[in-house]
């Protein structure tokens, strides 16, 4: 069981930053592009973690892409079935899935996804999986340049495209090993939390979209 942090009565700065993200977009169709690596491999490996997510718990499952939204939040579940709905976050290296939690932005999420599918618990699923090749190829050239080696040192070359590998391939290590479950259950006091703060976000909203 993971728990939440202490909500605070104002809007965050973070949100606030995402409320004038949200107004620019809305009224000027234009919007930040954010891609690093660690989202790029998120995406495109979800059908290998949902896979891996299959074979562990030994039983079918299939990614959710029926949008669901009430008139406060809106949510697309990674996948729902029985009581529960589950988020799936494909760690980018062995590093961050070693140190992977309850963060407090997930909670709420699943906060929100338990909400939207009427369901009494969630889960938080880690997964461990291989990177694409052209990611690896990539972060095989970029060390290169970093560290100064290149193919004239043989031996230093090959040893740095085995490191590279190594550290984004993970079929070594027992299926089981590579995927984390936390769960939540449901609480109607954080859903009232989520409609105050929905409150506060339009506000902040009318201020910005008139103030630009």
């Amino acid at each position: 069981m993971g728990g939440f942090e202490k909500p605070r009565t104002e809007l965050s700065e973070t949100a606030k930053d995402l409320i004038v993200e949200i107004a620019i977009k809305d009224k000027y169709g234009r919007e930040p592009i954010i891609d690093s690596k660690e989202m790029q491999k998120g995406r495109r490996v979800e059908e290998d973690s949902i896979t891996l997510l299959s074979d562990v718990r030994k039983m079918l499952y299939i990614k959710n892409k029926e949008k669901l939204e009430n008139e406060y939040i809106t949510g697309t579940l990674d996948l729902k079935h029985d009581h529960i709905v589950s988020d799936i976050k494909s760690s980018y290296n062995l590093f961050t899935f070693a140190k992977a939690g309850i963060e407090h932005p997930y909670a709420w999420q699943l906060t929100g996804y338990m909400w939207l599918a009427d369901k009494t618990k969630a889960e938080l699923i880690y997964t461990l999986v291989n990177a694409p090749e052209d990611m690896i190829f990539d972060e095989f050239k970029r060390t290169c340049f970093m560290t100064g080696t290149f193919e004239e040192n043989k031996e230093a070359y090959a040893k740095l495209e085995e490191d590279v590998r190594r550290n984004m391939t993970y079929d070594d290590i027992p299926k089981e090993k590579r995927v984390k479950i936390f769960t939540i259950d449901r609480d109607e006091k954080k859903i009232e939390l989520i409609k105050a703060k929905h409150k506060l976000a339009q506000e902040y909203y009318d201020t910005i979209i008139n103030s630009i």
